[in-house]
Parts: C-alpha cells; sequence; structure tokens
C-alpha cells in the first residue's frame, strides 16, 4: 500500500503552519486537547471513503463565510464546529492545501472519540447486552456510509443495527472486549452510550401562569384558547376517555401505546395542556382550544417531529419524561437543536426533572446539576421547574447547570399539587416537574394562536416565542437569571403584550460583524429588560461546549452609561453556583439579557456582536419589554363566576410598600375591605363573600398606584346535588339543589367539543325530551340579579337505560358485591331493577343458601359449600311483574384452612386453579410452575424475569383463605422461601407481598424488598437456584386482625428492574410465632405429630407419626431436586408409629422425608451428617 505524505511539501507552502508558536486548543467532552504538533499526516486507503477522509481543523480565528467558501473549493468542507476555532473537515484527496493558513490540521484520535462514561469505562447497564457486548450510538460524515461501517465492522465481531441518516449516527453492537478497535475506525468520529429508558417524571396554574388574561371570560376580552394549535404529547400511552377532550384528541399514531388503566400519567398531562373543563371548569387546562396528538414516550418519536411539522402543522412538543441525569450534551439535544434550526416555529418543551437533591456528578454534590435527561439541555429547547401556586420552587425540582455551565432550567411553572383529568371522567392530584411542563407547553400554544391572529395566520418563531416568555418572567430566587428557577416563573400576559406591541426587532449577523439597534424608553418604567436570543447551530456532540454561534450584546442609555448582560458561575461548587448573576460577557448561553431599574427615558442603543459565528449567518432576536410603575390585577378580571374561596392575583413592579385589597358587589359604588399583603406578595387568599352579585370587582392598591378588574364578575354559588331522577323512553327528568338568590338556571349539555346551553328555568329541574338510550353529560349553573352567572357545576352522565318510569312494568336485574368468593364470604345483593321504587315489591329465591328466600331489596346469603350458585329475582310495581333467573349468578370457591401450605406440589400449572391465579403486566410472561428447582418437593413458582424488560409486573394471587377462626389476640405468621439473583449490581427488582381481607377490598402491601434487600448476588446468565442456600425464608407476623376474615388473600408481586430469574415455594400460613420448620400442611388431613430424628442423622433415621386410622403409609426420602432416593410402605396403625430408615449410604447434605396415606401427605427436612 502507498500514502501520500503532503507534510513536505506543505511546509515550503505554507510555513506559518508550523512556524506560529500559539498552541493551539481543543475544547471536548472527552477533555482539553492541546495541538502542538505539525500533524499534516499521511492518510491510508483505509480512512478514505469516496475520495474523502476526516481530520479536525484549528484555526487561530474563525473563517468568515468567504474563506469557508475557498476551503471548500479546495477540497475543505468544514463540518461540524468545535470550541474553540476547529471544526471536523471532510477532506478531499484531491485537496489543494495553499489555501490554509494560521491552522494546523488533527486527526480525529481514538480519545477524542469518547463520551465522559467510555473515557472512564463506565457503562451503564442499559448500554450493555448480555455477557459480554455493548451497543453504542457512533457519529459518522457523509461519505462513509452503513455499508463502509458494516465491513469494518465485522472485522471486529460487531454489527449495525439501525441508521438515521439525518442525524448522521448508527447503533452499533460489538463484544465490549473490542471497544478501543471500535474507536479507531476512521469513519466515525464520536461515540456515546444508549440514553437510558425513558421515565415518568386547574385553575391556580391557569391564573398563576396568567393563562387567564389570554382567555377571558367577559365581553370584549380576548379568547385565546389554543385554538387551531396542534401539540404533540408523548407520554404513556393512550388516554381517556374524559369528557374534557371531546373532538380534540388524535391517538390513531400511538403505536404500542399502553392501555393499562394504572398508566394516567399522560392523562393528567394531557389534561392540563388542553382540557375543556367540560367535567369540571375549575379543572380546566391552559389552552382549551388546542388540538392533541398522542404518541408513547418512546426516544425513537423525536424523530417523527420535522414529518409533523411538515405534514400536519404541529407546532409544539411536549414532553414530561426522563432519560438519564445530567446526561449532557448527547445526539438528542443535537437532533432537537437541529430540528428546530431547521424548522424556526416548532417548539419543543421539556420538563426539567424531579431530581433536585440528587447528585448526577456534575461536581458540586447533591443539588446542582441534575436536569433529568439530555434533551432536556438543548440550547434551542424549553426545560421547565416545579413551582407551588405560590411560587416557591419544589424541593425536588432539577437545578441546573447544563453539563456544559449553561443556563437551565429555562422557566418555571406551577407543578406541585396540580389537579387535572384522569382515565374513565376523573380528576386526580400529583406533583413535579411533569405537572409544570404541560403547564408551559399549552400556554405556549395560547402564544401562537395570538401571535398568528396579529399576523395573519402566519406562525411564530419559536426564538420569538422563547425569548419573550424567558424575558417577560416573573423574577425569582435570585435576582436575574439562576440556576434553580432559571428566568423565573412564565407570565402569559407580560409575554402577550410584549409580542402584540410588537416590541421586538429581528437581525442576522455573520462572523466579526456587528449590529446596532434602538429603542425608545418613555417615562414610567420602573425597570427595562432586553434579551438577545437566537436560535443556535446544532452543537458536536464530542464538544465540550454546546454554543456554536456565539453572539455579544451591549446595552448603552441615553447618558453613555453601557450595561454588559448577567452572567452565572459555572464552577461545580455550590457556593458559586448558588450566587447571584453579576455584570459580564456570556459565551456559553444562547440569550442574553439586560435589565434596567428606574432607566432614564430616551433612546437605548443595543449593539450585538458577532464574536465567533463559524456555522453563520446567524439570525437573531431582540425582544425588549417595560416593567411599568403600578399594579395589574389578573384575577378575576372579569366574567368569572366565584363563590367560596379563591386567591386574587396581580402583577406589580418592585416596591417597598404593601398592598391594600378591597372588593365591590356594585361596579365600584361602594368598596369593601380584603385585606394587606406585603410588597413581596402578587397573590392573596380571599373568603368571598355569600352575597349574590353580577356586578363584583377587585381593587389592588400600592400608595398611588391602583387597579381594578377589567369587568365585572359574579358572586354566586354553584348548584350541588345533580342528579336523573328518572330515565324513560322518550324523556328524562334532570334535577338539582337550590341556590340561594339565583333567580334562574342555565342547563348544559356536551355538544361536539364543549358544554352547549340547552335551555333556562327557574325551578329546580326540567324535564329534558331525550331517548333512554342517549347517555350524554349533563350540567347547570345558577343566574342571579344584575346577570349575575356563576360557575357551572360538576357534569354527570345521564343513564342510558331505562328508570324509575313508575307508569311503565318494571325490569328486574342485579349484581353483586363478588361474583367469587370464599366460603367464608356472605353475598350482598344490589337491586339494579329499571322503574321501581321504595314501594315496590321484591322476592329472592337463594337455593343453597342461608337464607333461601327473602323480600328485602337489598339482602344478603351465605352458603356453606363450595359450587355455582343460581339467583332468582321477581319485582313488582304495581303496573306489572318481570323477574330474572341467573343461573351461576355465585360461585363459592373452595376455601382453604389454617393451617396452610402450599408449595405447589399438587399443581402442573396455574391454569384454571381455583389457589392461585397470575396476573401480567405490560409483558408476556407470567408465573409458572416448574420442575427445575425446588426447595422442598420437586416444584416451585417460577418467575422467567431474566428475558423481561424493566418495568414489567407479575402478579401471583392466591384464592380464599379462611381465618376466621382466629381470635382478635392471635397471632398468625406467613412464611415464604424465594430464590434470586441480579444480574447487575444496579440493579433494583421489587417483591412486595400484599393482602386484602376480601374480594371487594383494596390490597394492602404488608412487605417490601428491593435491591440489595432483595439479594446482593448476581449472575449475568439466566439461573435456577441449585442448592438449600440459595433460598430465602420470610417471617411476615403483620397481618393483623382486621384480616382475620372467611375470604383473606395474598398477592405476590414482582416488578422487574433488569435481574434474574424469580422464585418461590412453600408458602405457610399458621396460628403463632414464625417457625423455620414447615407447620403443618393444609393437606394434614389424618397425619399428625411427624417429626425425624436424630437431625443431624447419620446411620439411621427415625421418622415418628400419628394417624387418626389404620393405613398403608408410605415414607419416602427426597433429595433436593425431588428425586426419591429410598421409599418403604407400612401398614401404620392408629395412633403412634415410628419407622426407621437405613441412611447409611447417603452423602451428607440436605434432604426430605415424605409421610404419605391415601388422602394425605406432610414433608419435613432433615441433614444428613
Amino acid at each position: 500500500m502507498k500514502c501520500l505524505n503532503v507534510a513536505a511539501f506543505l511546509l515550503s507552502l505554507t510555513i506559518s503552519l508550523t512556524s506560529n508558536s500559539q498552541d493551539f486548543e481543543l475544547k471536548l467532552r472527552s477533555g482539553d486537547y492541546k495541538i502542538t504538533e505539525a500533524s499534516f499526516e499521511t492518510w491510508s486507503n483505509e480512512e478514505v471513503f469516496n475520495d474523502h477522509f476526516l481530520r479536525i481543523v484549528v484555526f487561530q480565528n474563525i473563517p468568515t463565510e468567504a474563506e469557508k467558501e475557498k476551503l471548500a473549493t479546495a477540497g475543505i468542507e468544514l463540518l461540524d464546529y468545535l470550541p474553540r476555532n476547529a471544526f471536523y473537515a471532510s477532506i478531499s484527496t484531491n485537496v489543494d492545501w495553499n489555501v490554509v493558513h494560521n491552522a494546523k490540521v488533527s486527526l480525529v484520535k481514538p480519545e477524542f472519540k469518547q463520551s465522559e462514561l467510555l473515557r472512564d469505562n463506565n457503562y451503564p447497564h442499559w448500554t450493555l447486552f448480555g455477557t459480554n457486548e455493548i451497543e453504542l450510538i457512533g457519529f459518522y460524515f457523509d461519505p462513509f456510509t452503513k455499508e463502509d461501517a458494516t465491513n469494518l465492522l465485522n472485522n471486529i465481531g460487531g454489527s449495525v443495527l439501525q441508521q438515521d441518516d439525518y442525524q448522521k449516527i448508527m447503533h452499533v453492537r460489538l463484544p465490549l472486549s473490542q471497544i478501543n478497535a471500535l474507536y479507531a475506525i476512521p469513519g466515525f468520529y464520536y461515540f456515546e452510550t444508549l440514553p437510558d429508558d425513558p421515565q415518568p417524571e386547574n385553575l391556580l396554574g391557569r391564573t398563576n401562569h396568567r393563562s387567564n388574561t389570554l382567555a377571558t371570560e367577559y365581553s370584549g376580552g380576548i379568547s385565546y384558547t389554543g385554538n387551531g394549535v396542534k401539540v404533540m404529547m408523548q407520554d404513556d400511552g393512550f388516554i381517556g376517555p374524559h369528557i374534557d377532550y371531546t373532538g380534540r384528541i388524535d391517538q390513531s399514531d400511538c403505536n404500542g401505546c399502553s392501555t393499562s388503566i394504572n398508566d394516567t400519567h399522560g392523562d393528567h398531562v394531557s389534561g392540563t395542556i388542553m382540557g375543556a373543563g367540560n367535567l369540571d371548569p375549575e379543572y380546566r387546562g391552559m389552552a382549551h382550544g388546542v388540538d392533541l396528538k398522542v404518541y408513547n414516550s418512546s426516544d425513537a418519536n423525536f424523530g417523527l417531529f420535522p414529518g409533523l411539522f411538515d405534514n400536519e402543522d404541529v407546532v409544539i412538543t411536549s414532553k414530561s419524561y426522563s432519560n438519564g441525569c445530567n446526561a449532557g450534551y448527547t445526539n438528542l439535544p443535537r437532533l432537537l437543536d437541529q430540528q428546530v434550526h431547521d424548522r424556526p416555529q416548532l417548539m419543543h418543551v421539556f420538563s426539567a426533572g424531579n431530581s433536585g437533591g440528587d447528585n448526577c456528578g456534575y461536581g458540586a454534590g447533591a443539588g446542582w446539576g441534575n436536569v433529568t435527561g439530555g434533551h432536556k439541555v438543548g440550547k434551542n429547547v424549553i426545560a421547565v421547574g416545579n413551582l407551588t401556586h405560590t411560587d416557591n420552587l419544589s424541593g425536588s425540582s432539577s437545578r441546573g447547570p447544563a453539563e456544559d455551565g449553561r443556563i437551565k432550567p429555562d422557566i418555571c411553572a406551577v407543578g406541585s399539587s396540580v389537579t387535572s383529568t384522569g382515565p374513565e371522567n376523573i380528576y386526580f392530584t400529583i406533583s413535579g416537574t411533569s405537572m409544570s411542563c404541560p403547564g408551559v407547553s399549552g400556554t405556549i400554544a395560547q402564544l401562537y394562536e395570538a401571535y398568528r391572529d396579529l399576523n395573519g395566520g402566519a406562525n411564530p418563531d419559536a426564538a420569538l416565542i422563547k425569548s419573550t416568555l424567558l424575558n417577560t418572567a416573573e423574577d425569582l430566587g435570585n435576582p436575574g437569571p439562576d440556576f434553580r428557577y432559571g428566568w423565573g416563573r412564565i407570565n402569559a400576559r407580560q409575554a402577550y403584550e410584549g409580542i402584540s406591541n410588537n416590541q421586538y426587532i429581528q437581525g442576522t449577523i455573520s462572523q466579526g460583524g456587528s449590529n446596532n439597534h434602538t429603542i425608545s424608553v418613555p417615562a414610567g418604567v420602573s425597570e427595562l429588560r432586553i434579551m438577545t436570543y437566537w436560535t443556535d447551530f446544532e452543537g458536536s456532540t464530542s464538544a465540550a461546549l454546546a454554543l456554536v454561534n456565539d453572539l455579544n450584546m451591549v446595552v448603552t442609555d441615553p447618558n453613555s452609561i453601557v450595561f454588559n448582560p448577567w452572567v452565572l458561575d459555572p464552577t461545580p461548587n455550590a457556593t458559586a453556583l448558588n450566587a447571584p448573576a453579576v455584570q459580564g460577557i456570556d459565551n456559553i448561553n444562547n440569550m442574553e439579557q439586560v435589565t434596567i431599574s428606574d432607566p432614564a427615558t430616551g433612546t437605548y442603543s443595543i449593539d450585538i456582536d458577532g464574536f465567533a459565528v463559524p456555522q453563520g449567518p446567524q439570525n437573531y432576536y431582540v425582544v425588549y419589554y417595560f416593567v411599568m410603575d403600578g399594579v395589574t390585577v389578573t384575577y378575576p378580571i372579569g366574567g368569572e363566576g366565584i363563590s367560596g374561596g379563591t386567591i386574587v392575583r396581580w402583577d406589580a413592579s418592585e416596591g417597598t410598600t404593601d398592598f391594600d385589597l378591597e372588593y365591590t358587589l356594585d361596579d365600584g359604588g361602594s368598596w369593601s375591605p380584603i385585606g394587606t399583603a406585603n410588597a413581596d406578595s402578587r397573590y392573596y387568599s380571599w373568603n368571598v363573600p355569600s352575597a349574590v352579585s353580577g356586578l363584583a370587582k377587585v381593587r389592588v392598591t400600592r400608595g398611588g398606584s391602583t387597579d381594578e378588574s377589567d369587568a365585572v364578575f359574579s358572586v354566586i354559588n354553584t348548584p350541588n346535588g345533580l342528579q336523573f331522577d328518572w330515565v324513560c323512553p322518550d324523556s328524562a327528568k334532570f334535577s338539582w339543589n337550590s341556590v340561594s338568590g339565583a333567580t334562574a338556571y342555565e342547563v348544559s349539555m356536551l355538544g361536539i367539543k364543549y358544554m352547549d346551553s340547552l335551555t333556562t328555568t327557574s325551578a329546580t329541574e326540567v324535564v329534558l325530551p331525550l331517548p333512554s338510550t342517549n347517555d350524554g353529560w349533563f350540567s347547570v349553573r345558577a343566574l342571579g340579579p344584575d346577570n349575575a352567572r356563576g360557575e357551572r357545576a360538576i357534569a354527570i352522565q345521564k343513564p342510558a337505560n331505562e328508570f324509575g318510569c313508575l307508569w311503565s312494568a318494571p325490569v328486574a336485574g342485579f349484581s353483586v358485591d363478588c361474583p367469587e368468593a370464599g366460603t367464608g364470604h356472605c353475598f350482598d345483593i344490589i337491586d339494579e331493577s329499571v322503574n321501581t321504587d321504595g314501594s315496590s315489591a321484591f322476592t329472592w329465591y337463594f337455593p343453597g343458601g342461608t337464607p333461601s328466600t327473602s323480600t328485602d331489596p337489598a339482602p344478603t346469603v351465605c352458603y356453606n359449600s363450595a359450587g355455582d350458585y343460581d339467583v332468582i329475582m321477581v319485582v313488582d310495581n304495581g303496573n306489572g311483574i318481570d323477574s330474572i333467573y341467573s343461573t351461576g349468578a355465585l360461585t363459592v370457591l373452595p376455601t382453604k384452612t389454617l393451617p396452610y401450605l402450599d408449595g405447589f406440589e399438587s399443581y402442573a400449572n396455574f391454569l384454571n386453579l381455583d389457589e392461585w391465579s397470575v396476573n401480567s403486566i405490560g409483558n408476556s410472561s407470567s408465573f409458572v410452575i416448574t420442575t427445575q428447582a425446588a426447595l422442598s418437593g420437586s416444584k416451585s413458582a417460577m418467575l422467567l424475569n431474566a428475558n423481561q424488560q424493566p418495568g414489567s409486573i407479575d402478579e401471583l394471587i392466591s384464592g380464599p383463605i379462611d381465618l376466621s377462626s382466629l381470635s382478635s389476640s392471635d397471632i398468625m405468621t406467613l412464611s415464604f422461601r424465594y430464590a434470586f439473583r441480579k444480574k447487575q449490581s444496579n440493579n433494583n427488582d421489587f417483591l412486595r407481598v400484599s393482602v386484602r381481607s376480601g374480594c371487594e377490598e383494596n390490597w394492602v402491601v404488608r412487605k417490601t424488598m428491593f435491591g440489595d434487600l432483595l439479594s446482593t448476588l448476581t449472575e449475568p446468565q439466566s439461573w435456577y437456584p441449585s442448592t438449600e442456600d440459595d433460598w430465602t425464608t420470610v417471617h411476615m407476623t403483620n397481618i393483623t386482625n382486621n384480616y382475620f376474615t372467611g375470604d383473606f388473600r395474598m398477592k405476590f408481586e414482582f416488578e422487574n428492574d433488569g435481574g434474574n430469574n424469580f422464585f418461590l415455594d412453600d408458602i405457610n400460613l399458621y396460628q403463632g410465632s414464625p417457625s423455620d420448620e414447615l407447620v403443618a400442611l393444609n393437606e394434614l388431613g389424618d397425619i399428625e405429630a411427624v417429626s425425624v430424628f436424630p437431625v443431624p442423622a447419620t446411620e439411621e433415621l427415625n421418622v415418628s407419626f400419628d394417624l387418626n386410622a389404620t393405613e398403608l403409609t408410605t415414607v419416602t426420602v427426597l433429595d433436593i431436586t425431588g428425586k426419591t432416593l429410598q421409599m418403604v410402605t407400612i401398614k401404620a396403625q392408629s395412633g403412634k408409629n415410628l419407622a426407621v430408615l437405613d441412611i447409611s449410604t447417603l452423602s451428607s447434605g440436605v434432604y426430605f422425608i415424605n409421610v404419605k396415606t391415601g388422602s394425605s401427605s406432610i414433608q419435613k427436612r432433615f441433614i444428613v451428617q
């Protein structure tokens, strides 16, 4: 092979390349490197692909656009930027090096290609496969192809699993022993580990975000609900059903989404974004006009964003899931930054994470640098922190900075104790940045609609929306930006003002350029805020700093005073990270803000410097906002219907004087005090008076500044007691309780998307002309004097069946509390007949039950024996008689009694058993009977956990057991034996043991074991226990007397986190304190008082037992695998018996003795020494 050496002739052509004494420096993820040697090295045929090879070119100064064009013409195409002043370059083998001056060319060395984890040989378990393989993400440049990679990887036993040509990445898998050979492959320039699996990381929110000010409820006010804006939400699965989503969700592309009722995270998130409040107006989301597309949480969906934007007009994405902690600038943020750069109107919103107290390796200890996931630290995305509704930062909210020191989170919103939608038309309350992220996503949707309305339907640039949100945020924490709150709490009102008043300037700048802009500041401004923001070019994943294009801003006031932007100190120690921002030069963030308190009136000069623009030209926005002296009431502002307690909110400039709050019920004719709030407060809890008024307002005053609600609102209670009294074939009666002071009521029904008004009545009931099959949702609101209009009541659903229609014949029907239960359970029968009332007559027949007949409308019946039982019901309402004969309506299961022991010896599998049932959540495996491992006997229950996905949950549930023989003072023990190994030391599998006192009761966890508590031992291969030492015995004595019922159940639940197989054996329930011996089998029958001696035994073993009657009895010796070693059959007598066995041929170890009659058996363990 012949190599071309260019170093010699280049020395004479470009002597400055090697004679320059300046050290050239690379700042990469794997470390800082000085390029000091003359490095125009030879290239080999092996590193040439389609006549090109890869190098790093380090310049003394960043090339201008014109210089870059000359380099390209000479065969040097500059690719990704690297700090400082360096580029990856694709170089033609016909390169003309004469155009290169004041630069050095370096190989892309193996050590350059490694992330921090790979540099430190730290391989997370999710990137490892089997015992010796690793999967990595490799970054490449054209013209390197998948075919090239496949050929080179074959030489080291590796392969290409998938390719993403848009991102220029390949997923490669290879033996871990060949990882250094992988780094040497010339077509790749960087490698990183796989991301961790995604994890799931309202009126109070609407008003705190000032979202309500963009969707007012009074005549003439603005109404931006996100109508026509499409949002993509990634979460845990299908959402709903819930009437708050009616007509505005698309789940057709939610491939692989969970349908489990337990997966409620996405339901809650979606309600915060776009819930209509149809069920309960108090829990309406931020943007109740948004159309939502629902996807699962897979990181693979990140690649769908461009297509959704291009083809379906999705402009906002929202995801509240993590993938690791302080993951750094990986391929995911690079991809998202690239998407926004290529599609400037696309906005990505993420939760910052719930790891606020964690130490994720930033270097400052716990509490810093713990944003959960690489995608959240993108430059062009928004990461959201978690606040309470009183603007306090949640302790769990993840803190910045990003790995390279940039400001994160970007902004904060309410995420603590947020009530939002759940499946099956419920609301529930949870906390986390998962809840604050959708609050911001929905508010952004309102701003998109507002911008479209103001700009002929055009979408805004995400850069304009993001910069305006940051610049107008309510400053919290330290003055200026900080690493806890970011730029503060979102304020939709101020953001809308900035956009609607055109308080922004667009510009473009190239390397070395400078631009000047001016703005006029009026009188009465308390604070001037100016921010320059640019959608940065996607960074290189191998670079130590993500910022590519670096713009610098300075502001000069009318008095020629110069102001630099706020900067933070990212030094990895808690003191520096918690220090307030200072004015300085920012070279790591793609936004810079100047704030000036009490600015002088006049013209301000804003200078933008293209300090380093290697990937130009760069578009940017300068946004500005005037915080005016004074007060602005933000809730209630008019049109609301309020009763009980609420929170008054307002915005105001900084000051030291307290606020006085008042209210009026006659549109300002007279005012009454509410209270006084301190100077730092922007909210006040108000107990609304019980009077009725349609002319209410609130007023907030500080010194000479005052503001009141923009329009009147209503004070009147909300109706309650909504119900349907009867449903007939052609009509239904809807009624509610009266409201004091109400003059009328407005009845509404769910329409295509929202609750629509049906009729108004002065009564507290209305007969609606609806067919009995209609199952719509209905609500009512109170109306009062002076056009008072209260809030809608919580909606109810009309039954879709006929009932209470007493002029029609009855329709018999019933249900039971538990269709299947043990013999210790008495069944409650529930009347569900149609067209009956308290005067109707009922007759029941219960063959085999006690009682056998009843005339009670809701009887209780008990059964002494297992079996299926019929129920006959006859009902007479005076206008007709109907009956129903239900065959097998009740099932009484065989019920075990104490003492109870099950070693699974009697079963071939768990199919159709009364004694056990299995349930598998989120996977295809379940508990099975195995003969490959057992502690006693030859069988155990096994979960093939080694082959399951993390997060899989498997349950083994017992049939009924009668504990009613126990007294309240008795002690009961549940003992069981299990065997388990981890596959890796950081596996955190869970075992939970739950109990319940009856079939209709909730499960209650009584034992939890996980991580090292479950096992500290590891085995990477699929594992089976082989010795007694592999088994662990657990005794539980916390099953209290409230569970001493006739229908007790127990459940063993195992949750996978990557561990090995799991085994259960010898589940033992008995009265008394814990015993390491198996206590009285549930199959004990006529065998009693079994004992073996001596222990340990050597030559002979004595087996003593009592029988209730003379019977042939088999005594068997078994080894720990269940193999029969010796068997004798004797005619045992009623009373005490003794069998003497010769065990002299047995080796030392653990064995079992089994005593068995025709109907019973019992087993004991013994040791041979």
